[in-house]
């Protein structure tokens, strides 16, 4: 899996009409991802609210600094597909989008441009990009900014559940005072069955993952499986109500398998 950004910057001016619009790709910090990642392995409460996004700060070309803006909006969108240069699905993407209306920086000669854009947490930067291209606006104009992070898997079994529980993590939730809090989902992927595919479970059994930072790994051992030949397995997270939650599926080939057999199974989960 991976986390990547976008930011759309739309200028109005004083009547509303959109001027000018662009998107760019923006750069994620490392530690948005491992504090999901030690969330999956099952860490509690990892996930830091120094990375939960709270506002906007950015800086202009005519050397002015902005103040920050508050983050309005925060929506998560919809699973998409993500398809290769023939038109084949190969994994999904699912957005939370951080948003503002209506920002307005005062006043200053001429026109200007964003130099340097940050989304921010109540402590430290959480994203950033320089504007490219990069649209002109004057101190009559207003700014809309919708800043995304993206995630991205290249299974294309992983399922929306998964994806909404990440994205939430990162959008974090509101305490009594309306002040934005770590929320952390449960991302702990701790199940696995072995199944024979459009047939029966063969055989499950609960696992821990070894965490490395951006990545963590487990080999699955499942004993004495019988009824069927291997070759598909499917990972779980399990709730504290004990439902299953399906993370995603992947196909295994077990070599010269003989009922009976235990088979292991590689697993490597990262960002």
């Amino acid at each position: 899996m991976d986390i990547r950004g976008e930011v759309t910057i739309t200028v109005r001016d004083s009547e509303g009409r959109v001027k000018d619009k662009s998107t760019s790709p923006n750069t994620v910090f490392d530690k948005v991802r491992q504090g999901l990642m030690a969330e999956i392995v099952g860490e509690a409460d990892a996930y830091s609210i120094k990375d939960i996004p709270t506002r906007f700060l950015f800086y202009m070309n005519n050397g002015a600094g902005s103040e920050f803006y508050d983050i309005e909006n925060r929506t998560i969108g919809g699973r998409g597909q993500v398809t290769d240069a023939e038109g084949e699905l190969v994994g999904y993407e699912m957005p939370i989008s951080f948003s503002t209306t209506g920002i307005t920086v005062g006043s200053f000669q001429g026109s200007t441009t964003i130099n340097v854009l940050y989304l921010l947490s109540a402590h430290e930067i959480v994203a950033h990009t320089s504007p490219a291209p990069n649209p002109e606006f004057t101190a009559g104009d207003s700014l809309d900014i919708d800043y995304k992070l993206i995630i991205r898997s290249r299974n294309t079994s992983t399922s929306e559940e998964f994806f909404t529980r990440l994205l939430a993590t990162i959008r974090g939730g509101q305490d009594d005072d309306g002040v934005w809090q770590v929320e952390s989902k449960n991302l702990k992927i701790s199940r696995a069955e072995l199944n024979e595919a459009a047939g029966p479970t063969l055989s499950a059994t609960d696992f821990s993952l070894s965490y490395g930072g951006l990545s963590a790994t487990a080999n699955i051992r499942f004993d004495t499986v019988t009824g069927g030949t291997p070759n598909l397995v499917s990972y779980y997270i399990v709730d504290p109500d004990d439902k299953y939650v399906l993370v995603q599926e992947e196909s295994v080939t077990v070599e010269d398998f003989a009922s009976g057999f235990n088979v292991i199974v590689p697993l490597t989960v990262s960002f």
